[in-house]
């Protein structure tokens, strides 16, 4: 099924909302992609990671499509509860086991990835207030890391959400407006030559943060409400969030790797760390801090809201009604992240290594396929819905296959 289609009156559409949900996805995706990327890149090459990065976007974006399908036909269908959300439909479609299971997966992906932000938001804040404000003295250590979670924790439990969705559009902009910057101040220091070096075999290694660096699919049940599942509004807010991010990382990417260079870069090195030691300039001090700071927020918000989703889904489930405790559920969120960077601040890169391969892979991979399966035909085989992708059978056996060569031959 192509993006666009000339049966749609695209003077109708809600532009507004679409634009909301897209820096959503967009804001989500960057924060983990552009700050750790390079790191396990340049083994590769600028050429293999590239064409690697594209080939992660084009599945990621698919196994989207199929995670909003499976959604809104849920949402449309005679249901008892329609906003039920990805762990209720696992359970509903593959028993209560798998359900449990994915449960127990889909935490440990949220709170690493929110303990990653948490620490490198907390960090970041620190180099403000030290280095740009000089408060060294003022400011009890671990503060930093308060203040970020209380501020942006604070802004997605209580905020309403159309503010929290302009808040959050705005902060994107920033993002672009930093990278932007931010390109430009180390643009002196690029090294075209860099861009020969061609490793194929050592492409692999970087896929699992590759798909952390894609992820985005905690929000599609936020965006597919914010839409009211209308299919293209869906599909163009998918595309184009993502589509963003993908270019960013390219360009990050390209740019890193040329103007750091192969021997500067190590594996596990935040390459910003490496960036600001080996440039040394007030400019690219300052692009380099408000554009980690505003990517690891516009994460923050996206992942959160997550995690959210998660323990509502499972209030509701167990509750069988909305009469959920609050405050307890954003405790649960924002709580455990913020004691575990307050007892090891420098957890950012670890965080992410350890919500890459398995739990991507698996739960925002093969997850939605066989989902998207058993929503589509019933037991005789026969067509149920509409699909949102070409292919049948064929696609979703493939998307299937996918992770689980992944898994296997990693």
């Amino acid at each position: 099924m192509p993006l666009f289609s000339t049966s749609v009156n695209f003077k109708s559409l809600p532009w507004g909302k679409i634009g909301s949900s897209i820096a959503l996805i967009a804001g989500t995706t960057v924060g983990a992609g552009v700050l750790a990327l390079p790191s396990v890149t340049f083994t590769a090459g600028v050429l293999p990671s590239t064409a690697l990065l594209i080939l992660v976007w084009g599945y990621t974006f698919f196994s989207g499509l199929l995670i909003a399908e499976v959604t809104v036909n849920h949402a449309q269908g005679d249901n008892e509860d329609q906003r039920v959300g990805l762990l209720g439909l696992t359970e509903q479609y593959l028993g209560k086991a798998w359900g449990q299971i994915a449960t127990l997966a889909f935490l440990f992906l949220h709170y690493s990835l929110l303990v990653a932000y948490v620490s490198e938001g907390g960090t970041t804040l620190q180099l403000i207030l030290t280095d740009f404000l000089q408060l060294t003295h003022l400011i009890p250590n671990g503060l930093e890391i308060v203040a970020f979670v209380c501020l942006l924790g604070g802004l997605v439990a209580m905020g309403p959400k159309h503010l929290v969705a302009r808040i959050n559009t705005i902060l994107v902009g920033g993002v672009m407006l930093a990278f932007g910057g931010l390109l430009w101040a180390i643009a002196t220091q690029l090294d075209l030559s860099q861009a020969a070096f061609i490793n194929w075999k050592a492409a692999s290694p970087a896929i699992p943060v590759m798909l952390v660096a894609m992820f985005y699919h905690n929000v599609i049940p936020v965006v597919t409400q914010r839409l009211s599942g209308e299919v293209w509004p869906i599909r163009m807010s998918l595309f184009f969030g993502s589509l963003i991010p993908l270019l960013m990382f390219l360009i990050w990417n390209g740019v890193v790797l040329c103007s750091v260079g192969l021997d500067g870069l190590s594996l596990g090195i935040d390459p910003l760390d490496i960036l600001r030691e080996q440039i040394s300039s007030v400019s690219v001090n300052l692009w380099i801090t408000l554009f980690s700071l505003l990517a690891v927020a516009t994460s923050f918000i996206g992942v959160s809201y997550g995690l959210l989703n998660i323990f509502q889904d499972l209030l509701r489930q167990n509750d069988g009604n909305d009469e959920f405790n609050t405050l307890s559920i954003n405790a649960l969120v924002f709580v455990p992240p913020l004691g575990l960077c307050s007892l090891n601040p420098d957890l950012f890169i670890t965080a992410l290594s350890y919500a890459g391969t398995f739990s991507v892979a698996t739960l925002y991979g093969l997850l939605p396929a066989v989902l998207a399966w058993r929503s589509r035909y019933s037991d005789d085989g026969v067509a149920q819905h509409e699909a949102w992708t070409l292919g049948g059978r064929w696609f979703l056996s493939g998307m299937i296959a996918i992770p689980c060569l992944f898994i296997l031959l990693g």
